[in-house]
């Protein structure tokens, strides 16, 4: 099966078959501590729809940004620390959105201690 990457806004994008698209979403988490690194992958094969969803959650709980540094029209979401209800409100929905389309999530977990590529 080949598999021809292409960025797409920020996403890379891969035709896995001829009529299958997905936008391929990865970031790790490995800054937080020397004993872990976390990859986790979001494939998604649908992006307008799901990101509709997400931005609308973020326009009807109101979390916009009021930073003057920042342009951006919505608060950065960082998930791996709430600082207020607001926040796990938007993490809950999210969580709705995804399980509502068609998308899936894959990690790769590193222990260090076992393996250490650096």
């Amino acid at each position: 099966m080949r598999v021809a990457p292409r960025r797409a806004r920020g996403a890379l994008q891969t035709d896995i078959l001829p009529f299958m698209t997905f936008r391929i979403y990865v970031d790790e988490s490995g800054t937080h501590s020397d004993e872990w690194l976390v990859i986790g992958m979001l494939f998604v094969p649908e992006h307008g729809p799901l990101h509709s969803d997400l931005c609308a959650t973020k326009e009807r709980l109101a979390y916009f940004n009021n930073s003057q540094k920042k342009s951006a029209r919505y608060k950065e979401t960082h998930l791996t620390k709430f600082k207020s209800t607001r926040d796990v409100d938007v993490a809950r929905n999210w969580i709705d959105s995804f399980l509502q389309h068609s998308c899936y999530f894959r990690s790769v977990v590193i222990d260090w201690s076992l393996y250490n590529g650096r």
